[in-house]
């Protein structure tokens, strides 16, 4: 890194917008406004540091983070939460039914649920002998049963209640009615804006990916540009800027990371003084904590805009007793003193603005690891 540091408000929204991809002025208006200010500081972060695009798009008063990631996580995607239990992920139909939402949205911005289902199930119809598209029934008939049509209105209203939660379209009334009961009729209406603003990749024809294996749709959409070289065969050695770029990615981006899982000969680039120090700095620089050992880097955020991580996870009790009292010692009112006045925050380095390094952070590990303490992500 150049050594600049963010400002406060500019870490937090630089947090969000990782574990988000986005901010919008109506649900987080103090940081879209800091980092439509600070939008400089943080495209010029995002951009030395991990390849990724940062976007300011007033006219939809939406900030977007295009993050690429070749080694996507299996378990990331949009997911919904229903009846107040864990998120689950958008079923394959859902994730269609976004996109065809999206486009007739597009043409028309304004249309009850019943226009919707009517010209959904006239699109996948036409593409469903072919297998392009799933077929879909929104009411038992003949060949669909109730449980079947119940389940495609699901699937709908998954793809709506995402686009929701995102801001790109609004319900005038709970969209769970349409699950329950088949006549339930609301409107919904679209931002032009907000669906324009979601396009991230390049055209998947374009790219070609009808020509390419699933296994390498990941790396051809994270491509910039047509004129991007094509990703290295496995048997080729990445450069130092590929390896450095697909680590620190991996260390901002998921909360536990292995360090030797790069699948490159030779050292792990987080196990070079030059990769650690980047990765500590690139940390430091976004106001996460991090507990660093030989094998493993666990990243928390006492904050929770970043990951849900907001402390490291002990193996035993005494051990999460031992985490729970620095924590709690951490965030004592003190003065400057040998801690440092300003310094202290919950998470695996409770210096945190200086990751493991920190001073408060050092002493933390030690009397951590004398209590045996550490992570088992």
């Amino acid at each position: 890194m150049s050594g600049e540091v963010l400002e406060a408000d500019l870490r937090d929204a630089a947090r969000m917008l990782v574990d988000r991809g986005r901010l919008r002025a109506e649900a987080e208006p103090e940081l879209y406004r800091a980092a439509v200010k600070g939008q400089a500081a943080l495209a010029g972060l995002f951009r030395s540091e991990l390849g990724w695009t940062f976007e300011v798009l007033e006219v939809a008063q939406l900030v977007r983070l295009h993050k690429r990631r070749v080694d996507v996580p299996g378990d990331r995607g949009p997911s919904v939460v229903r009846g107040g239990g864990r998120p689950v992920l958008l079923s394959q139909e859902a994730l269609v039914l976004v996109c065809l939402v999206c486009e007739q949205l597009w043409r028309r911005p304004r249309l009850s649920v019943r226009e919707l289902m009517q010209a959904l199930a006239q699109v996948c119809a036409e593409e469903a002998a072919s297998g392009g598209l799933p077929r879909v029934q929104w009411v038992a008939g003949e060949g669909t049963s109730k449980q079947e049509a119940r389940w495609h209105r699901q699937n709908l209203v998954d793809a709506l209640q995402v686009l929701e939660a995102e801001g790109s379209v609004e319900a005038d009334s709970d969209l769970e009615r349409v699950v329950m009961d088949e006549d339930a009729d609301l409107v919904v209406t679209a931002s032009r804006d907000r669906l324009a603003a979601r396009f991230s990749s390049l055209s998947p024809a374009l790219l070609g990916l009808d020509a390419l294996p699933p296994q390498e749709h990941a790396a051809a959409l994270s491509t910039a540009s047509l004129l991007d070289p094509a990703a290295p065969e496995p048997d080729q050695t990445a450069s130092v800027e590929e390896r450095r770029l697909q680590a620190l990615r991996r260390l901002v981006d998921d909360p536990g990371m292995d360090p030797f899982n790069e699948q490159t000969p030779g050292t792990a680039y987080l196990h070079t003084l030059a990769g650690r120090e980047r990765g500590l700095a690139l940390l430091a620089g976004l106001g996460l904590g991090v507990t660093v050992r030989r094998d493993w880097w666990e990243v928390t955020d006492p904050s929770g805009l970043g990951t849900a991580m907001d402390f490291p996870n002990g193996r035993r009790m005494e051990r999460q007793a031992a985490l729970a009292l620095l924590a709690h010692l951490s965030e004592r009112d003190r003065g400057p003193g040998r801690f440092g006045g300003t310094g202290g925050r919950r998470g695996g380095a409770a210096g945190g603005g200086t990751g493991s390094d920190a001073e408060l952070g050092g002493r933390s590990q030690g009397a951590a690891s004398r209590a045996g303490a550490g992570s088992d992500r």
